[in-house]
């Protein structure tokens, strides 16, 4: 089972204005995004809620090439979330999550 961990940020309409970014494929079926950091107009703003960072799951597109560092090859809506206030629980949570959907993904190929 492989995990790949992308330098490009993921899911997220605004991610072009986070300075904080994960981006994790979990075994070829899964896409793992975090992103926070949210900047808009020298503004620190909330991504959702009251939250400054966000993770969501992801199930890949069957058709489209796993390398794909974008959103476009996402199957909408997200499959799992979570949010944080601070850097550490996001990479904390992103991790965790990455963690909770290799063991889904290992269960479903038995």
């Amino acid at each position: 089972m492989t995990i790949k961990e992308f330098g490009c940020k993921g899911h997220f309409v605004c991610a072009d204005r986070c300075q904080w970014s994960r981006h994790t494929e979990v075994g070829g079926k899964y896409k793992i995004s975090s992103m926070g950091e949210l900047w808009i107009e020298d503004k620190l703003e909330t991504i959702g809620g009251n939250s400054l960072y966000e993770t969501m799951v992801f199930e890949i597109k069957p058709e489209t090439i796993a390398e794909n560092c974008g959103s476009s090859d996402f199957l909408m809506p997200e499959i799992d979330s979570d949010r944080y206030n601070t850097c550490q629980e996001a990479n904390e949570g992103h991790d965790k999550m990455v963690q909770k959907w290799l063991r889904k993904s290992r269960a479903k190929r038995v």
